[in-house]
């Protein structure tokens, strides 16, 4: 498996691992990570 597949697949056999879990964990990081690049962008756009 190459690509772009990697990622689905792998967080589909965390989810299955952790009887879904970790869908909770990955979607907190997802929004925290949102969170850090629009302070990022936000620390940027003022240089």
């Amino acid at each position: 498996m190459r690509g772009p597949a990697v990622t689905p697949f792998l967080l589909a056999a965390m989810a299955e691992e952790t009887s879904g879990e970790s869908i909770t964990t990955n979607v907190a990081l997802l929004r925290n990570n949102a969170a850090t690049a629009a302070l990022v962008a936000q620390q940027l756009a003022s240089l």
